[in-house]
C-alpha cells in the first residue's frame, strides 16, 4: 500500500504563535498566496480561538498534534475548531488510540494528517500503517531532514521516492 491520498505543496505552521485575530488575517494572507493549511496558528488548548478562526476564515486549519485522546479530538472537532487533524501516534499512546482518533474523525467527516515530523523510523512505520487503514487520511508529513538516532534504528531506511513513502509488508511494522 501506498500513503498518498492527498496533496500540499505548501504548508504554513505557525507553532501556536498567533492570538485568533492575528491568526485571521495571516490565515487570509497566507490563503491568497496559495498556501494549503495554516498550521497550528494559535496555542493548542485555545479551542474558542480555533473555533472563531475556522469559521472566519476559508483556508483549512490544522492542528491537533498535541491532543492526546480521542476525547480531546472529539471536543476539537464538536467545537468545529479544525479542518484537519494532525494526531501523533506516538504521543497518543501508539496505534490503537491513533486508530480510534482516526475514527473519531470520520465520525465528524474530517481528515487528518500523520504528524511525525521529528519521529524515529519506527514512529513512521507506525504511522503508515495507521494511515494505509484508514479512509479518512489525507496526507503522510515527512521531514526529509536526515535523523541520525531514528535513521540507524533500521536495517533498511524509510525512504519515501517521488513524495510516496510505500508500507513496509513484512511482519509486525514491517520493519527490522
Amino acid at each position: 500500500a501506498e500513503v498518498v491520498r492527498g496533496r500540499a505543496d505548501l504548508l504554513v505552521d505557525a507553532h501556536g504563535a498567533y492570538t485568533a485575530e492575528q491568526a485571521i488575517a495571516v490565515a487570509k494572507r497566507v490563503q491568497e498566496l496559495g498556501v494549503y493549511w495554516l498550521e497550528d496558528p494559535l496555542p493548542p488548548e485555545a479551542l474558542d480561538g480555533y473555533a472563531t478562526l475556522a469559521a472566519a476564515v476559508d483556508i483549512p486549519i490544522a492542528a491537533g498534534e498535541t491532543d492526546c485522546t480521542r476525547w480531546q479530538i472529539a471536543e476539537r472537532l464538536s467545537r468545529k475548531a479544525v479542518d484537519v487533524l494532525l494526531p501523533d501516534i506516538c504521543r497518543a499512546g501508539g496505534i490503537t488510540e491513533g486508530r480510534r482518533i482516526a475514527t473519531v474523525a470520520s465520525l465528524h467527516n474530517t481528515r487528518w494528517a500523520a504528524h511525525v515530523s521529528m519521529g524515529t523510523s519506527v514512529h513512521v512505520a507506525a504511522a503508515a500503517h495507521l494511515a494505509a487503514a484508514s479512509a479518512n487520511f489525507l496526507i503522510f508529513e515527512f521531514s526529509s531532514t536526515p535523523n541520525p538516532i531514528g535513521d540507524q534504528l533500521l536495517t533498511a531506511p524509510l525512504n519515501p521516492e517521488h513524495g510516496i513513502l510505500t508500507v513496509p509488508d513484512g511482519p509486525g511494522l514491517g520493519i527490522e
